[in-house]
Order: C-alpha cells, then structure tokens, then sequence
C-alpha cells in the first residue's frame, strides 16, 4: 500500500513494523488494498484525521471498520419550530456492510482541524472495540450548517443541532472523545517531528506487546 503523506522511515518502516497509515484527507479509491485482504497480516492501523476526509475515505470506515453490531453511532437534537424551547431527538444510523471487518489495534489522530464530518468519522471509527484516539480537542463544530445574514450581506453560520455521544456525550463545543491527550511540544516543532504519529506507534508497538 501506497502511504498518503511522507513519513520519515527511521519512524515508519512498513516491512519492519508491518502497520499502515492512512490521511482520511487524502484516501483514494484503490489505496486500501492490503486491508481488503484478510491474509495480509497487520500490526495495527493508524488513521490521521487532523484533516477533512474524503468521500472515498468515509466509504472506507463504513465498510471495514465500523461493526456488524452497531445500532447507532450518534444522537442529535433539532428546535422544533412550531414549539419554541421544544427539541427532538433523533439517532444517527448507517447501514452497515455485511463482510470482514478490520480486527487490529487502530490508533486515530486529532486535533483542532478535525471538525464536522471528520468529527462523525471519528465517532464511526470509535465503535471498533480496537480504536484508541489519540491528540488534542478537536472543534466540536459537528451538525449542520445554519446559515444567516447580517446587515450589510455579511454571511454567518452555525451548527443547527445538537450532536452527541449515544451515551449523550456532547461533541459541540467539546470535540470527540480523546483516550490519551497528546499535543506538540516546542522541542518536537524545532526538530521537525509529527509525536502524534510517534505516540500512535507506540501504542501500536505496546498493544501487540501485549497480545
């Protein structure tokens, strides 16, 4: 498998480690083809959604990683208008594919450029028992777009719903839920490293120790 973005190989060597790395940003059809296959065996997955995906990629999720199982991956409110101070609540659902899914350790990366649809990406991700998530608040700007405009013609927007956890988690304001907050250090910038990445090795590294 192709690698979306460059990775230096002193931290990623896919023959010695034998894991893989996807950018949801960047994910194109075809570039998945190892995890297709159940016979190539991996250590671990490692998805990097400080980034907005792409339709490919959340095709991806829906078919090999999200669970048989799952009933629901999100709640969300909406006003009912003709009630003001009345909210609905609704379950976010998706039909499931039928076929093997992705059964090693899955680290996914964020941040504050994970917002929106990367937010429900992550929340689909998270239903595998196998996921951790790893990084630093992401925007917690997930819903719709409500769009209005002020005087003048300036264009204004805001989320229109609520969305949540099914647990009732909220993710506006708050961001998807974080297992291990990990943020860049002054030292890792000057010296060119991505330690999100590195600690998502590690855990990979940690798991398979494990096992």
């Amino acid at each position: 498998m192709e690698l979306p973005l460059e990775i230096p190989q002193d931290i990623l060597d896919a023959r010695r480690f034998d894991r893989i790395y996807l950018s949801g940003q960047t994910l194109e059809r075809g570039d998945t083809g190892d995890l297709k296959r159940p016979e190539k065996k991996t250590r671990g997955l490692i998805i990097d959604l400080r980034y907005y995906p792409s339709q490919d990629f959340v095709d991806f999720i829906f078919k090999y990683i999200l669970p048989n199982s799952t009933i629901k991956v999100a709640q969300y409110t909406y006003p009912l208008l003709t009630l003001p101070g009345v909210f609905v609540v609704g379950n976010q659902t998706y039909r499931v594919s039928d076929n093997d899914k992705y059964n090693a350790p899955i680290v996914v990366l964020v941040n504050e450029g994970n917002q929106s649809a990367a937010e429900t990406s992550v929340q689909v991700i998270q239903c595998n028992p196998n996921t951790q998530t790893i990084g630093s608040q992401s925007a917690g700007a997930n819903g719709n777009i409500s769009e209005f405009i002020l005087p003048r013609g300036i264009l204004g927007a805001f989320s229109g719903l609520g969305w949540y956890y099914p647990d009732g988690w909220v993710v506006n304001r708050q961001g998807v839920k974080i297992d291990h907050e990990i943020r860049p250090t002054l030292e890792g910038i000057r010296d060119g490293r991505d330690e999100m990445l590195e600690a998502a090795l590690r855990l990979i590294e940690e798991k398979t120790e494990e096992e």
